[in-house]
């Protein structure tokens, strides 16, 4: 029985020992080269910047949840279980960002339209710098 043994790790190491020897000296067979890194590099970004659109939601959900997890933990070091303490802080997220886009909603158009009374006099400022020329 030793002898099958024996046999049975000696044909293993003999395959090992083949396998590397057929390789290039000084690299592994997951060997990429440096241009091929370029390539890949470049790729990825490539990718990501035709896809922003639809990775947006989930980036902004893994920050979301990165941002309220501790608010949750300690909801249940107070004995909340996660299901309530998770919904109650969603809660709490909606209650309280809500209003504020509705401020911020109220104050970008009150800014706009100040904006848009002022152009008259900035683009008559502008048409006095530029005649001169």
């Amino acid at each position: 029985m030793p002898s099958t043994k024996m046999s049975k790790q000696s044909a293993v190491k003999t395959t090992v020992q083949k396998i590397t020897d057929s390789l290039p000296t000084g690299r592994s067979r997951f060997y990429v080269s440096p241009y091929m890194w370029f390539v890949i590099f470049f790729a990825f970004f490539y990718l990501l910047y035709v896809l922003r659109s639809v990775l947006m939601p989930f980036v902004a959900g893994i920050l979301l949840a990165y941002l309220l997890d501790p608010m949750v933990d300690k909801m249940q070091k107070l004995k909340m279980s996660r299901l309530w303490a998770t919904l109650l802080v969603c809660f709490l997220v909606v209650l309280i960002v809500l209003p504020a886009l509705g401020l911020f909603v109220g104050m970008l158009e009150n800014q706009l339209s100040l904006l848009l009374q002022a152009t008259p006099k900035y683009l008559g400022l502008i048409m006095e710098k530029v005649r001169p020329l």
